[in-house]
This record gives structure tokens, sequence and C-alpha cells, in this order.
């Protein structure tokens, strides 16, 4: 949607990686990632509250060939890149260079920044595509809402989330599709009945202010 680009990889496990925890989905516009030494992870992730200051969303993984990625604006991938190099020089007592790629000319800084990825244990959330649900009953599970959902399309991720206090009997869940049409479809309808429960169906709270008219203008339609 927005485009990415990445530097030149050496593992396809690391591709595979990048794509199952949705780093390439779309809400950033652009994303690198490097293959580094095993050493290296430690100090990369000592490296994290530094990274804040940036606006670039850094992602570490072992996934046998160790690897890191930072996601965001092109500037503010720039200044991470940079940044993780002098860390990562220090931390190690050598010279560190991380392999520059190709930065695109016409991403530089948009006028207004996607809905952001939220990070859930096990998975980044594309929250453009998402929807919540709430009113959920506990035996309405996972599978049974992800079921429920893929009429309107492919399903990407569903997470169920206990109730917010203990005394309370509903939890809530998020519903994230592939295709930001399908969500659009699935948020037509205000209620889902699931397992004779009648579940509401929300706006994301992560939603901007334009993505969110544009999912109500579609649910008035």
């Amino acid at each position: 949607e927005h485009g990415t680009a990445m530097a030149k990889l050496c593992d396809e496990g690391f591709r595979s990686w990048l794509t199952a925890t949705n780093v390439l989905a779309g809400d950033f516009y652009f994303t690198v990632g490097w293959v580094v030494p095993a050493p290296w992870l430690a100090p990369v992730q000592a490296c994290r509250p530094g990274l804040r200051t940036t606006g670039a969303t850094l992602w570490v993984a072992d996934t046998g060939a160790p690897a890191i990625a930072v996601a965001g604006e092109v500037s503010q991938c720039r200044t991470a890149r940079s940044r993780l190099q002098e860390e990562l020089s220090k931390a190690l007592g050598q010279p560190v260079e991380l392999p520059e790629p190709e930065w695109p000319a016409d991403r530089e800084i948009p006028q207004e920044a996607p809905a952001p990825l939220t990070v859930f244990p096990g998975f980044a959330r594309n929250d453009s595509k998402t929807i919540y649900i709430a009113s959920r009953p506990l035996y309405v599970e996972e599978q049974d809402l992800r079921s429920y959902f893929e009429q309107f399309g492919a399903v990407a991720n569903v997470v169920a989330k206990p109730p917010a206090q203990p005394h309370h009997n509903l939890g809530y869940a998020f519903v994230e599709f592939v295709e930001l049409d399908a969500a659009m479809r699935a948020f037509r309808s205000t209620t889902a009945t699931i397992k004779g429960a009648v579940l509401e169906v929300r706006a994301n709270v992560k939603w901007p202010k334009a993505l969110l008219e544009q999912y109500q203008d579609f649910r008035a339609a």
C-alpha cells in the first residue's frame, strides 16, 4: 500500500519472520532489515530506549538467522540506522556498518501518517484493517470469531482478550483482516451473533480521523 524496500537479506527465514510478524503489512512507509551475528542481539535490545526518540520501530528476532529490522518514515529509518550503528560500535568495541538500502525519495514524510502497528505478544497488528469486538462472552473463542468473520474476507489475526475488570463476565476481541475492504464489510454490521451471543462491532480507537470517517461512511451507505 505504501510500499516497502529492504536491504539484501541473505536468509529466507528472516523474510518469513518479517511477513509473519506483519512488519511488511503496509502500515509503515519503509521497512529495512539485516541479518546479524548472534552476539549483536543483546546490544541491539539495549538500544531500544534510544531508538524511541527517532520515531522508528525496532524488531529483533532469533529465527535461526538472528535479525533486526526498523520500520517507519524514511527519515526515521535513516536516523534509526545511524543510531544503531553508533550504539553497536560502542557496545562491541569495533566499527559496525549496517548496509545502506536505496532510500525512496517519494515517501519522505507524508502529511498524515497511517494507523500504527500495535504490538501484542506473538504478532503485530495492522490497526487500519482491525475492528474491535465488544461484549464477548468467554465461551466465544478466537476460532469462533475467525469462522464468523471469514464470511467478509480473509482474516489475518484474531485476539480475544479477557474482561477488563475481574468482576466482569464479558471480554472483547480484535479481528484483523488481510484487506481493508473486508474489514469495512465486517464493520458495516453493528452486531455479530455467534453461538447465540450478540457481540458489538465497534470502531478501533487507533484509527486516525480520516480512516474512521471512511469506515463510518461505508457503514452508513
